[in-house]
């Protein structure tokens, strides 16, 4: 996991990426053995560092897909627009290539029969 987060760090991607340094410093700091003494039970997130870093990170990711990628609503420039748009052009696509498919069969059958002489 730590892998494909350091792989779209690494990308250009503006805004969102201290959004992904963030989550990418707590998935270093699951790693990182810590000590558990100074964390009370009941603590926000859990009874242990790692439970409470765990929770950290649980959240920064759904703060992240909430904000850039959108749930199901069409905000502009979230991964869900993006795609849904992208959806829709295919759409469209797909019904041009059939309309285009009826042309060329008309095409077809009219074009030998323009070039038949007429007398």
């Amino acid at each position: 996991m730590q892998a494909t987060v350091n792989e779209i760090i690494s990308g250009e991607l503006g805004d969102n990426k201290s959004n992904l340094t963030k989550i990418k410093e707590t998935l270093a700091a699951l790693q990182t053995k810590q000590n558990d003494g100074d964390v009370k039970a009941g603590a926000p997130g859990g009874k242990s560092t790692l439970e409470k870093k765990a929770a950290e990170l649980e959240s920064q990711i759904g703060t992240f897909l909430s904000k850039n990628v959108g749930d199901t609503d069409d905000k502009a420039g979230t991964v869900y627009n993006d795609l849904k748009t992208l959806q829709e052009n295919i759409r469209t696509l797909s019904t041009k290539v059939v309309a285009v498919r009826t042309m060329q069969e008309r095409l077809k059958r009219k074009l030998p029969r323009a070039w038949l002489p007429t007398s």
